[in-house]
């Protein structure tokens, strides 16, 4: 490093030099409207102030503008910062505000950090240190010469104070870290060999590289805080210790991790480390302060707020803007609308920033969690980025580093935190399970999306809210099928819950996955308005109080997203101006600029009541929803606290479709028989007044079975309440009767039905469907009234029904008939059996034969007559393939019954070519004397067998082929015993005794069948046979 202090020198062992003392503690002004004049007083020196007496009387400036901007001024604080534990700044008492003097100026510079001025009209390369004149000794950091300008323009009093101080504290902390992590290392940044590595920290203040005023940077070199200002309501950034830490968060990456800031997920990565770098800085400033002081900054609304977790301790970026509202949410990194709180969602958030926010929320949930704090987890986020991100590390990786590089005994909590923001390892992804979300304010929709397992396979399926059974189905206990449980709503608890899913499978396993969801039902936004108001406002016809300028209502009603919303007020609005904006991302948020649509009706000139259209044209899910209503002298935004204005938020329930009120009744004639049925459309109980040619009839049914004759005035009211909503009312004219009748005609088990009826009306078409009351309920549709044959095939009673339907009429007409079926005929069907020595010629036999006078066979487009029953009939076809063949029996009654069935009919199948595939032979073998025996196993073609000694003798030889009946086949075999070259007959199948030398001895076998031929000659094999060699030597 660049320069080295006595607390450096310490740390690393060294005795302190002569020239140590250049380093200095000094008191200074700090803080910005936010967080109030910040007056930091050092440790008591002998050579340095140690009050910062100077800022301590500032007079902050105001003008209108800073009035307008800051219309409550800032108080002073005092600042005390003690951290003797620090191995940093230790001769200071770890008091971060340290610079170096030098030839009578106070550089703002130490071991740690260099903040430098970038000055005008001079190179980047050549800028220096900030500085001040401290010719008589080290005093107190205190420049006014722009408060003026500073403070108007970016709220800030000295940035440069601000960026030093919170540079140094973060690089303090960093190093006391470390230092608790790898105590064993004695250098900040080793040459060679070390744990970690601390350079001193470059930062420029007021400079942005590529002249982006309001986005600060590490450039890999510098951190370039930019110089802010009022535009985007932002501060200056290096007034912001959040934004300071955060940069630096990026530079330990550099120093300490392979991790590069390219492609979107390492980029995310980097963001989220660096977020958690910002949180571990304030924790570890606001835990160093001494609140005993008079007027301790620790008693201020920021510093109480940066402690407080139901506040601002888990926002990121306080004070950096104007209102106070803050950069990041790592706690609910969803509140800021554009971040992710889970990895799922990450094609969902468009920067890294915003997709750093799954991992915050898990940085959130460990530090969070018991026996856990900010420091326990950011220094696993130390060791995590150290020892184990890679240069493109992601979302889940990243998340595993942390598992991986903690205790053995907390990875089972992180394993479990990283699971509920959705980042697994691929092998717990295999009992991970996939379901969707969509927030609705205080209720939650959910749909399991796994499709690795089907409906049939769920066994049981629960719902935990933050732990406790929200929902818990099994199969086969009366809760329905599966396909309806795995989807549905949940209404939660008001703010964050914990939603836990799991599946338990037929094979055993379960499948489960949580998230977290923030539940409420009011709005982000409550502008605070006093005046004179409405006091009763009627949603429809429903009527709400007001008691306040903003008020929030629950609007019982359903509201449906195609009807129109009517508003009516009690007090006239004299003309004023009407807005209606409704949350439709239900993020509750009510957006109004250009690219959105949720400013849905406005209208001028309002009197005391306004009817429009709510939803009808936008694509939004059912449930609850929030509207906005602002009543105003002119148009104003919807969270605008403009003085006599008027705002009602309406929770309301959003259903699908149109809640008009109206009735509506469909006919059905059976016969001579016409039923009303009543349709109303709308919600709520309806009944029903029927009025036949103006007579009551019937009342509080929905339906009506009345005979009818002639054209009728038919007239149906639907009634809420006893209070008639709405009237139809035509003309009924009936159907006249068609004398519908059928009769059946019985041939053996088949009925020959016939129907008659009189001319239907003109231009109608019937549509003819019978049930013929079989053993099997069979029913059939037709378009005709023809004769046709049905077969009961057995003998009983049956009732045979016809209904005729004139779809286009509403109207249908019934007739019945009785079918006795007397004898049971069997059923006619054959057989078929291919012949063995000709696979195309056929054997047919017709099942129970004896029971019929004729039998007739059609095949191949020819007809022909079995005249012999003793046998099967048999017919040759011209191909093999498939054929139909059609039996027609004639029974002694003259009744005929013909079946058709297809047949395949097999090609004739060719011969299979014998083969040889081995021999098995054993061998006899002696001198002059026995020898010994050799067992020779699957000799292949041209293989040796070899004997032991001089003179050997076949005893056996078998040989093994592609038949798979051995009984069929013979063989021969020939011993060249000779040695001339050729096999000759008296060398066939002999077991003389064969002498063996240099030369090996050929052996031939020839193998075949009777069908071949009756024997074999000189190693030839008959035509269809094979034949095999081998040779025995010794």
């Amino acid at each position: 490093m660049k320069f080295i202090s006595t607390a450096v020198l310490s740390v690393l062992g060294l005795s302190t030099p002569s020239f140590a003392a250049q380093y200095h503690a000094v008191p200074a002004l700090t803080g910005n409207a936010n967080m109030g004049v910040n007056c930091i007083n050092a440790p008591q020196s002998a050579d340095s102030a140690s009050i910062a007496s100077q800022c301590q009387q500032l007079t902050v400036p105001t003008n209108p503008r800073i009035a307008a901007q800051f219309p409550v001024p800032p108080k002073h604080y005092n600042v005390q910062f003690n951290n003797p534990d620090s191995p940093i700044f230790r001769e200071f008492d770890g008091y971060p505000m340290v610079i170096e003097r030098s030839a009578g100026k106070c550089f703002l510079r130490n071991e740690l950090v260099n903040t430098i001025e970038p000055q005008r009209n001079v190179s980047p390369s050549e800028f220096t240190s900030f500085s001040y004149d401290c010719a008589t000794g080290p005093e107190e950091s205190f420049d006014t010469s722009r408060l003026l300008y500073q403070y108007t323009v970016s709220g800030a009093f000295q940035p440069q104070n601000d960026a030093h101080l919170f540079a140094s504290v973060t690089m303090q902390m960093a190093a006391h870290y470390f230092a608790d992590l790898y105590p064993q290392q004695s250098e900040l940044c080793p040459a060679w060999g070390g744990e970690y590595c601390l350079e001193q920290l470059q930062q420029r203040v007021g400079y942005s590289a590529e002249g982006q005023k309001y986005s600060s940077d590490w450039d890999g070199k510098f951190v370039n805080l930019a110089e802010g200002g009022s535009v985007v309501s932002q501060f200056s950034h290096a007034s912001s210790l959040d934004i300071v830490a955060h940069e630096i968060g990026h530079a330990l990456l550099t120093w300490n991790s392979p991790l590069l800031y390219q492609g979107e997920e390492p980029a995310a990565v980097q963001e989220a480390f660096s977020d958690m770098t910002a949180l571990a800085a304030r924790d570890y400033y606001i835990r160093h302060l001494d609140g005993s002081v008079e007027r301790s900054f620790l008693d201020s609304p920021m510093a109480q707020a940066w402690q407080n977790s139901a506040e601002k301790k888990w926002w990121l970026g306080t004070g950096f803007k104007f209102n106070g509202s803050p950069l990041r949410f790592i706690a609910q990194p969803r509140f800021d609308l554009i971040s992710i709180d889970d990895a799922r969602d990450i094609a969902d958030a468009n920067g890294p920033h915003q997709k750093a926010g799954a991992l915050n929320k898990f940085f959130y949930l460990l530090a969070d969690s018991a026996q856990w704090n900010i420091e326990k987890a950011y220094k696993l986020a130390l060791k995590a980025a150290k020892n184990c991100f890679k240069s493109d590390t992601g979302m889940t990786a990243a998340g595993l580093c942390f598992e991986s590089e903690a205790p053995y005994a907390e990875r089972a909590l992180i394993r479990s935190l990283l699971k509920q923001v959705g980042i697994v390892s691929e092998q717990a992804s295999d009992t991970h399970l996939a379901f969707e979300v969509e927030r609705q304010l205080d209720e939650l929709t959910f749909a399991i999306t796994d499709k690795r397992f089907s409906n049939s396979q769920a066994r049981q399926f629960e719902i935990l809210v933050d732990g406790v059974s929200f929902f818990a189905w099994q199969k086969n206990n009366g809760q329905g099928s599966f396909a309806n449980a795995k989807h549905g709503r949940v209404s939660l608890p008001l703010g964050a819950n914990l939603i836990e899913l799991a599946v338990k499978l037929s094979d055993g396993r379960t499948l489960s996955a949580a998230r977290h969801i923030f539940s409420a039902e009011q709005a982000r936004c409550q502008p605070k308005l006093t005046g004179a108001a409405a006091t009763n406002v009627q949603v429809n016809n429903e009527q709400l109080n007001i008691e306040k300028a903003f008020a929030h209502l629950n609007v019982a009603t359903d509201l449906y997203h195609q009807d129109k919303l009517t508003l009516r007020f009690n007090t006239p609005l004299n003309n004023r101006f009407v807005s209606v904006f409704a949350d439709l991302d239900r993020d509750r948020v009510f957006e109004a600029d250009n690219n959105s649509n949720e400013l849905i009706y406005t209208q001028a000139d309002s009197t005391d009541e306004v009817t429009f259209n709510l939803l009808a044209t936008e694509q939004i899910n059912a449930g609850p929803l929030l509207l906005r209503v602002r009543i105003d002298d002119a148009q104003q935004s919807s969270c605008d606290t403009a003085n006599n204005a008027q705002v009602i938020d309406l929770k309301v329930n959003l259903k699908k479709g149109s809640n008009l009120q109206s009735v509506d009744f469909a006919t059905q004639q059976v016969n001579d028989q016409i039923t009303f049925t009543a349709q109303a459309t709308g919600q709520g109980n309806y009944t029903y007044n029927w009025y036949f040619d103006d007579r009551l009839e019937a009342s509080n049914s929905n339906t009506i079975t009345r005979s009818i004759n002639s054209d009728t005035l038919v007239k149906v009211e639907s009634l809420l309440a006893g209070k008639v909503v709405a009237t139809e009312q035509r003309v009924v004219k009936p159907v006249a009767p068609i004398n519908l009748a059928i009769n059946c005609v019985v041939e053996g088990t088949q009925c020959r039905f016939n129907v008659d009826h009189a001319s239907l009306p003109s231009g109608i078409s019937g549509r003819y469907f019978w049930e013929f009351g079989d053993n099997l309920n069979t029913s059939d549709t037709r378009t005709n009234a023809e004769s046709f044959l049905f077969d009961y095939k057995t003998s009983g009673q049956y009732s045979a029904k016809l209904t005729v339907y004139l779809d286009s009429l509403n109207a249908q007409f019934t007739a019945q008939t009785s079918v006795n079926i007397a004898v049971a005929r069997p059923e006619v069907t054959f057989t078929t059996q291919a012949d063995s020595q000709n696979s195309l010629q056929i054997l047919f036999s017709a099942q129970h034969i004896d029971t019929y006078k004729q039998v007739f066979w059609s095949v191949e487009q020819t007809r022909y007559e079995q005249t012999d029953f003793t046998k099967p009939w048999s017919h040759t076809f011209a191909s093999a393939g498939t054929h139909a063949v059609l039996l027609t029996v004639v029974y002694p009654d003259d009744t005929r019954k013909t079946i058709r069935k297809e047949i395949t009919v097999e090609a004739a199948a060719g011969k299979t070519q014998l083969q040889i595939l081995s021999i098995d032979t054993d061998l006899k073998s002696w001198d002059w004397w026995w020898c010994d025996s050799t067992e020779a196993r699957n000799v292949t073609q041209a293989a040796e067998v070899t004997a032991a000694c001089k003179y050997a003798q076949i005893d056996t030889l078998k040989v093994n082929t592609n038949f798979e009946d051995s009984s069929l086949l013979k063989y021969d075999y020939w011993v060249d015993l000779n040695k001339d070259g050729v096999f000759s007959q008296d060398e066939k199948n002999t077991n003389h005794t064969i002498t063996l030398g240099s030369n090996r001895i050929p052996v031939c076998v020839t193998a075949y069948t009777l069908e071949h031929a009756e024997t074999s000659s000189a190693c030839i094999a008959p035509d269809g046979g094979a034949t095999f060699n081998f040779y025995i030597t010794k």
